[in-house]
């Protein structure tokens, strides 16, 4: 089987794929469903689950960038400047997700200021099958 390395795509103005965010994913960890099972506990029974819950999906990750010359630390001025915005993910299967940056956002420097990491957590408004045009998401 044929590796296909997992890419980060910013979002057009009209909420579409656009360009390829210009870093290196790593520590990538496989899209999950989003388990927020809503239970109600009866007092003298046994927890009943609330039935139909649609979950949501997410997928942790790093992106690196190198901020050697001023194009790559354009790309990483670009990039932190959209933290608020949509994005695309196509993983290794070729799924492509929709959703946005949520949790902290963390820098870290490792290789004395010419690296940096970025640990993030893209959560996706549609289930574990993927994002299809048309799909309603967010707002």
């Amino acid at each position: 089987m044929e590796y296909n390395e997992p890419k980060l795509f910013y979002a057009n103005i009209d909420k579409t794929k656009g360009a390829e965010v210009p870093g290196t994913i790593t520590n990538y960890k496989p899209p999950v469903p989003v388990l927020d099972a809503k239970g109600n506990k009866v007092l003298l029974g046994y927890t009943h689950f609330q039935e139909g819950i649609k979950s949501d999906t997410s997928i942790k990750f790093s992106i690196v960038f190198d901020i050697n010359t001023l194009e790559d630390i354009n790309n990483f001025k670009k990039f932190r400047s959209k933290y608020n915005e949509y994005f695309y993910f196509v993983d290794e299967l070729k799924t492509l997700y929709k959703g946005r940056l949520t949790g902290n956002y963390e820098i870290d420097s490792p290789v004395e200021g010419d690296i940096y990491y970025i640990a993030l957590e893209m959560l996706c408004g549609h289930d574990i099958m993927g994002y299809k045009v048309g799909d309603i998401v967010g707002n």
